[in-house]
């Protein structure tokens, strides 16, 4: 099993640049818009070549697409809420994050579920703490997550140390999409008290 460093960096590296479906004008005004501009297929897509890299366990710099081949997906989705909204480029560049983090979580979600852990049960844990975490989680922090989740029902058969490995880095995405969010309200706010213009494309 790979650490979780190598997991993320496939999960934010392994979007194919492919057609995409323009949703923009149901995306609401957040730092969720570019990901929720992205279509069903787009998705999907994401999760089954990730999955599949993270599987065969693939040398990344071997296999995984550039960096550039997400971004483009990502920018291309956020195209239209950038026009539609007026946004700065850092309200841009924090959705844009919002996004690769959101791509992330969904591979996390799935490998988790596929090895019959139960997601709900690290979420409820992500809920239960809101707010208490920085950026990254203290080695107390994260022996009080462990110790959690091994006094639960969080898994159909007994973890491994590697399935703990990956819950504890789909919390610390949790984390991360909560601060993006954050970052991202405040900026809109600050935004939103100046005059809005047109973001370039």
């Amino acid at each position: 099993m790979r650490t979780i460093v190598s997991l993320a960096a496939l999960a934010l590296g392994a979007m194919p640049i492919a057609a995409h479906a323009a949703t923009a004008d149901a995306a609401p005004n957040t730092a969720a818009c570019a990901y929720d501009s992205l279509s069903a297929g787009e998705r999907q897509n994401l999760q089954a070549r990730t999955f599949d890299r993270m599987m065969r366990g693939a040398d990344e710099e071997a296999s995984t697409p550039s960096r550039s081949a997400i971004d483009a997906v990502i920018a291309n989705a956020r195209a239209n809420c950038l026009q539609r909204y007026g946004w700065s480029p850092a309200l841009s560049g924090l959705s844009h994050e919002f996004a690769a983090l959101s791509l992330a979580r969904d591979s996390f979600r799935r490998m988790l579920t596929d090895q019959g852990v139960s997601v709900e049960v690290l979420e409820a844990y992500h809920r239960a703490h809101r707010g208490e975490f920085g950026r990254e989680l203290t080695a107390p922090q994260q022996a009080a997550f462990t110790a959690e989740l091994e006094a639960t029902r969080w898994a159909a058969n007994d973890p491994s140390d590697s399935a703990i490995e990956v819950a504890v880095g789909y919390l610390r995405i949790l984390n991360d999409l909560d601060r993006c969010d954050h970052v991202f309200a405040v900026a809109l706010a600050a935004n939103q008290s100046r005059p809005v213009q047109t973001a370039a494309r």
